[in-house]
């Protein structure tokens, strides 16, 4: 999943402090506005997905989330 928002360290920490896996952020900038914006990539289960978008939009109700399905992962998947 992507998740764009504006409370990105807010949103990573309730995140990590709720699942076994770790978030690749990165900067964005928005198209229209040109506001910045933080980017954030977890690979998550379907089983976590209600979770998550709960923390999500607990933390930021305006952000974007964009919901994909993951063929493959390669590589490490948690945090170990």
């Amino acid at each position: 999943m992507t998740i764009i928002t504006a409370k990105g360290d807010d949103t990573k920490d309730a995140l990590l402090a709720s699942l076994y896996r770790s978030i690749t952020m990165t900067e964005g900038k928005g198209g229209y506005t040109g506001d910045k914006r933080d980017i954030l990539m977890p690979v998550i289960t379907r089983y976590q997905l209600t979770e998550v978008k709960d923390i999500v939009k607990q933390v930021d109700p305006q952000a974007f989330v964009n919901i994909t399905q993951t063929v493959e992962v390669a590589g490490n998947f948690d945090c170990s």
